[in-house]
Order: C-alpha cells, then structure tokens, then sequence
C-alpha cells in the first residue's frame, strides 16, 4: 500500500505540473469553425467530422482517458501487478478531475467480453478495478475498435486510450479473409499483429490517442514496437512505474 501511494502521489504530480505547462488556447481541428477544404474528403469518406480549424481554449476538462486492460490466460501470472497498474493511473488522474473509464477485454468462444470496472463520473469506484481476472484468448484488434467506438461517441474533445497488454494477441478462433478464394487463419503471430496495429492506426482518424503499458516479456517487445510504435513504455517494478507512465502521459499531454 506504501509503494501504491507513493506511486500514485508522483504520477498525480507529474500530470498536473504538465496540466500548469499547457498554454491556454491552441488552433487546431474541430467539428466547427472555418472549413479547411483539403480536409473536407474527410468527412465523406471517413465520417471524421473535425475537417474545420478553430481556436480552443486548451482546458484540461475536455480530456478524457479510457484504460483497456488486457485480460487474456497469458497475464494469469501478472493479475495483481496489472490491476495495481491500472488502479494507480485511474487514481492518479482522478485526483487530476481528468474523467477516467477502466474496463477490460477477453475472448471465450466467440465472444469477444468486455467488463466495465468504473465510467467517467463514477469517481469513488476506483477500488472495483481489482475485480480484474484473466482468462481465456484475446482478440486485441476487435478490443481496441470497440473502445474507440466507444470512445468516439463520448462528449469530450480530447481522447486518449490507455492500454495494459503483452502484445501478444492470440484466439483459437480462425480468421475468414476476403477474396475470390475464402482463406482461413489463426488469429495469431502476424495475423493478430497486424491486425491490432492496423486498428492503432485507425484511431487517429477519429482523433484519439493510443498509448500502451507493456506487460509483457522481452521476446515480446518487437510485437509492441509493431503495434504502438514508440508509443508504449514498459514496467519491470512499482518503482519506477510513476516516473515511466508519467513521462508517456506528459508527452500525449503537449499535444493538447
């Protein structure tokens, strides 16, 4: 419990010395304004309605932060570890008034299961994300598309999507591909790789910002690095956790 205040009193520092750093209006895209007209494809054939440039006023109100975590058999020997994880960053931005949503993804059979711990104004419910438990296979591309569905139908501006994963996205399921000969796969090694890096690049479209927690092993890290790009911090120990995250969330933070 030391080691989980300690970490959660250096990240809420971190994010709020960024929080006084912001400067106080920006111009940048938004659903109205002045038309940019080399953006307005956009709107037709991606449905992103931000294809106008408008001053902001920069307030950090307008940001809100989903954490996704990974709940899949192969973290069964980090459950603790990843719900302190997901506990400290949800506490920390709490006490920043940052709205927080903490749920998690696995796939039994077909069924891809995502369990909501806490939403954006259930702020004394923090505790409820170590209900987390890990099971079966996890399709993270499926995971991540929903979240940002979600994520896209929420009031809030600016969107940023934490996720705690090993990169390792893996399903018993096969995979039907499109064409003239119907090819079936496992999702998994380059399948489910490139497939969650592909739903990664997706969100920019929808202007949410994806970052990862990597909990993973070392022969795990170049599948993040396909993933998330440079986008993704790992975490050996509790030690070090609120200087590596905070570091990661300062620098999404500048791009407000």
């Amino acid at each position: 419990m030391a080691v989980n205040n300690t970490g959660i009193i250096k990240l809420t520092e971190k994010i709020r010395n960024s929080m006084l750093l912001m400067p106080s209006s920006f111009s940048g895209r938004a659903n109205a304004g002045r038309l940019t007209p080399e953006r307005a494809w956009r709107n037709l054939y991606i449905h992103d309605k931000n294809v106008f440039q408008k001053k902001i006023q920069n307030e950090i109100g307008d940001l809100s932060v989903d954490i996704l975590l990974d709940a899949s058999a192969s973290q069964l020997g980090r459950q603790e570890a990843i719900a302190t994880q997901g506990f400290i960053i949800a506490e920390s931005l709490t006490r920043c008034q940052i709205p927080v949503r903490v749920y998690s993804f696995c796939t039994k059979r077909k069924f891809t299961i995502m369990t909501l711990f806490r939403d954006y104004d259930e702020i004394y419910d923090n505790d409820k994300i170590f209900n987390y438990f890990s099971s079966g296979c996890n399709r993270d591309g499926l995971a991540i598309r929903t979240a940002i569905h979600m994520m896209k139908n929420s009031p809030y501006q600016h969107k940023l999507l934490i996720i705690l994963s090993d990169a390792k996205p893996l399903d018993t399921n096969i995979v039907p591909t499109t064409g003239k000969t119907q090819v079936e796969a496992d999702y998994t090694d380059l399948v489910g790789l490139n497939d969650t890096a592909a739903e990664v690049r997706k969100s920019r479209d929808f202007g949410i910002s994806i970052m990862c927690v990597f909990t993973g092993m070392d022969e795990d890290l170049p599948s993040a690095k396909r993933i998330y790009g440079h986008n993704f911090v790992r975490i050996k120990g509790l030690e070090r956790f609120a200087d590596s995250v905070g570091i990661l969330i300062q620098n999404e933070l500048k791009w407000l």
